[in-house]
């Protein structure tokens, strides 16, 4: 449930996957905003200091969005990515010891496995 607006509707992990326009949808974010943090085919490292602050919560909600979205592929080789760089990044950590990122993708992944069971 939202915390900002209790009622808006809850949408199940499972149905997103199964929405052909809303997987085909998510590509092109997925595509527009790996341009966007300089993560395209040339890495560019000075727009990829973007994820440094806010732009780093929503490399989290891209990733999981494709996880849900059914493109765990794309998620992996995008935070892959960014993980092959930290060194330009000033990531949030988790309790655990990755940083926010991975920890995001991992419980995503999990949800994701649940909700198909």
């Amino acid at each position: 449930p939202s915390p900002v607006n209790p009622n808006a509707p809850l949408i199940e992990i499972k149905s997103l996957s199964a929405n052909a326009v809303a997987h085909e949808k998510i590509v092109l974010s997925y595509q527009k905003m790996r341009q966007f943090w300089g993560l395209g085919d040339q890495l560019d490292l000075e727009k990829l200091k973007s994820l440094n602050g806010h732009n780093g919560l929503r490399f989290s909600r891209v990733l999981q969005s494709l996880v849900y979205h059914d493109h765990q592929a794309l998620a992996k080789e995008l935070l892959d990515k960014v993980l092959a760089n930290l060194q330009v990044l000033r990531p949030t950590m988790h309790s655990s010891g990755v940083t926010l990122w991975q920890h995001l993708y991992e419980e995503s992944l999990r949800k994701l496995d649940e909700a198909q069971r």
